[in-house]
């Protein structure tokens, strides 16, 4: 009767929920993809080509655009508020 009533307590612990645990997505990561976008065309539509990833590592490719921009590797033009953002490589 003992060990019926103790083998809950005996038994691993369930697997941890890890659903709430985001990919890390770094800068260094999104600078290459733009990089290998943009040697592909040399230009790029970011929605078309970034649109359909969630809105972190938007932001975070949006940083990488900065620092390429910084760099002097690329440029864009954003025509209307919120309109398209048209990425050239320099």
């Amino acid at each position: 009767e003992f060990r019926r009533l103790a083998a809950p307590l005996l038994a691993g612990p369930p697997d941890p929920a890890t659903r709430h645990i985001r990919t890390t997505v770094s800068l260094q990561r999104r600078l290459s993809v733009v990089r290998e976008q943009l040697a592909k065309g040399g230009a790029l539509d970011f929605d078309e080509a970034f649109g359909r990833e969630d809105r972190f590592t938007q932001a975070v490719t949006l940083f990488a655009l900065l620092e390429l921009y910084r760099r002097g590797e690329a440029s864009w033009t954003q025509n209307e508020t919120f309109g398209p953002i048209e990425v050239k490589r320099n």
